[in-house]
C-alpha cells in the first residue's frame, strides 16, 4: 500500500516541535480555510479557490494524522458509502419507476437518509 505524501511530510515538522497541540486547534484551522475558500468563491478568483481548496484538503488530512487515521483510506471509505448510498437512491427510483432527475432535492434528502440505515 503506497502512503500519502503529507503524512510523512507533516510527521517530520511534528518531529521538531511545528505541530499542532491538540486536534482542537486543527478544526479550528479548518473553520479559518473554509472563510478563506468562501471569500474566494464571492470574489471568483479561480487560482485563489484552488488554493483554498487545497488548504482545506491539507488540513483535512492533517485532521486524520493526528488522531491516527490514514487520509486515503478513510477518503476511500467515504466514496464508497457514497456510492452505495447514491446507487440506493436510483434502485429505489426505479422500482417506483421515477426519475432522479425529477424528483424535489427534499424527496432525494429523504431517500439519503433511508439509505444511511440499510
Amino acid at each position: 500500500v503506497q502512503t500519502c505524501a503529507l503524512p510523512i511530510v507533516t510527521k517530520r515538522a511534528g518531529s521538531v516541535n511545528f505541530d499542532w497541540e491538540d486536534v482542537g486547534q486543527i478544526i479550528d484551522k479548518m473553520g479559518e480555510e473554509i472563510c478563506e475558500f468562501k471569500d474566494s468563491l464571492q470574489k471568483g478568483d479561480r487560482d485563489a479557490i484552488e488554493h483554498e481548496v487545497g488548504d482545506i484538503l491539507f488540513v483535512a488530512a492533517n485532521i486524520a494524522r493526528f488522531v491516527g487515521v490514514n487520509p486515503e483510506i478513510a477518503l476511500e471509505g467515504a466514496n464508497q458509502r457514497f456510492g452505495y448510498r447514491f446507487r440506493y437512491m436510483e434502485k429505489k427510483l426505479k422500482e417506483d419507476g421515477r426519475d432522479m432527475g425529477e424528483m424535489p432535492l427534499d424527496a432525494l434528502e429523504k431517500l439519503w437518509e433511508e439509505s444511511k440505515k440499510v
